[in-house]
């Protein structure tokens, strides 16, 4: 074990040995992640500056601030934005779920680019779901096809989510108002997809028009709905805005 110290004899027999194979290593790679780490060790920084300087080189520095140790010319891009130097503002803890998978799915010159995107859909909040494919008239008990286009970041705290499709009806009432009645189950004839992390998919769905008389007759709209759902929502009436994490629907004619 070697004892963290202030300064640090880099020829002594440990160091030098550690560090030797850290500069063979940091010569042959494209990018170098550092977390829970000031830089405040002279030896260390130098190498990674001009390692940085060389391009074809990715750093990303996982902190809640970004080391002041690291000279003015080495600034991080954007954030939310990937570059030669990318900086994950967040504690090790709060990210080493998504690190890992990034390191498990990502080739090397993916992972700075994939940590940004994470960053920008954490603070933005934007997930997007688009339906894509020619879907018709609703004609009870038909089998439809569509196919999701996803665009989202499942946090960990909300994996896994999936792809669930339903319908929504407005009614309107005798004397003049309107309720908002739902399917009675998820359509989509398989919810096997367990989407987490950075997705950006399209995913083909089929499901069967459920039948309801009154909504032939009575409904002033009906909307398929297409969204990203914690797993744990099991019916259409139990996913609130707070269990959706992106949506998408269309109006369309609905007939028995």
């Amino acid at each position: 074990m070697i004892a963290p110290t202030r300064f640090k004899d880099i020829y002594a027999q440990h160091f030098f040995a550690l560090y030797s194979h850290f500069l063979t290593d940091l010569a042959t790679s494209r990018v170098l992640i550092v977390t829970g780490h000031s830089l405040r060790d002279d030896y260390l920084r130098a190498a990674i500056i001009e390692r940085v300087r060389k391009k074809t080189f990715s750093l990303v520095i996982i902190a809640p601030s970004f080391p002041s140790t690291l000279p003015e010319e080495l600034r991080p891009a954007k954030l939310g934005s990937a570059g030669e130097i990318t900086h994950v503002p967040y504690k090790f803890e709060e990210f080493a779920d998504d690190l890992a998978s990034i390191i498990r799915d990502a080739m090397p010159d993916e992972i700075a680019a994939q940590c940004a995107e994470i960053v920008h859909h954490r603070r933005s909040r934007t997930n997007k779901v688009g339906i894509k494919g020619n879907i018709g008239i609703l004609k009870a008990k038909s089998v439809k096809s569509l196919t999701a286009v996803i665009d989202a970041y499942v946090p960990p705290t909300e994996r896994p989510a999936a792809v669930r499709v339903w319908l929504e009806a407005t009614l309107k009432n005798a004397n003049g108002t309107e309720d908002t009645r739902v399917s009675e189950t998820f359509l989509e004839r398989s919810a096997t997809n367990e989407l987490s992390g950075l997705v950006h998919a399209e995913i083909p769905i089929k499901f069967t028009v459920p039948e309801y008389a009154e909504w032939a007759t009575n409904a002033a709209k009906v909307s398929l709905r297409v969204a990203v759902v914690k797993r744990s929502v099991q019916k259409p009436i139990q996913a609130k805005e707070t269990q959706i994490l992106a949506s998408a629907d269309r109006i369309l004619s609905y007939t028995t």
